[in-house]
């Protein structure tokens, strides 16, 4: 053994060479554990299988109990909270049976969320569902009956709002980029700019 280092209340990390375990402080060996003893890593695995998994399922709980999460942001919680990989797996395949984390649910969630004043095309809908781990099939079955089209007028308003008051070609060039950024095709963003400063009344001079 090397050393008995903390990593965060109630646990230590039990280093041995290039392996460790992380425990809880009263089940870790005994103060009197020198660096240079001998330890058997076959029975700090098994301490680690009793220990790490209903302390990994609380966290996992803790985490979720805010908002939605999706299956790799879990995952990445549990990793930086020190579970072992085998621990950290198990404990996401226990919140997905039981439907504690749903990456379905988690995309759903999102889709609304990016409604009213804050629209987004569903190529950006679906590279940012990507990005947190979502995979593609669960993107697609919240998309398929999406339609970026539907949400025209809300857009209208949107440039209108924003950019109304500036010259007419610096309004035109920021809503192209704008709209282009959120992930809106280009027919669909000119066909946007066109009606926001053509049915604006004054729009922009």
């Amino acid at each position: 053994m090397t050393g008995i280092v903390p990593v965060r209340k109630g646990w230590v990390r039990v280093e041995a060479g290039r392996l460790s375990w992380m425990l809880p402080v009263d089940r870790a060996p005994v103060p009197d554990a020198v660096p240079g003893a001998d330890i058997d890593p076959e029975s700090l695995d098994a301490l680690e299988d009793e220990c790490q998994p209903p302390a990994a399922r609380r966290d996992a709980l803790r985490h979720l109990a805010g908002s939605e999460r999706t299956c790799a942001g879990l995952t990445g919680y549990l990793a930086g909270r020190g579970y072992a990989p085998r621990i950290v797996e198990a404990a996401v395949s226990w919140a997905r049976a039981n439907r504690f984390v749903d990456d379905g649910r988690y995309a759903a969630a999102f889709v609304d969320g990016r409604a009213g004043r804050s629209p987004m095309g569903s190529a950006r809908i679906r590279l940012e569902l990507r990005r947190r781990g979502v995979p593609d099939g669960e993107a697609d079955s919240v998309l398929r009956d999406r339609d970026d089209e539907d949400q025209i007028d809300a857009l209208v308003e949107t440039v209108r709002r924003r950019y109304g008051g500036l010259p007419r070609e610096t309004a035109f060039r920021r809503a192209a980029g704008y709209l282009s950024r959120r992930g809106f095709s280009t027919g669909l963003a000119l066909r946007v700019i066109a009606r926001a400063f053509r049915d604006g009344g004054e729009g922009p001079g």
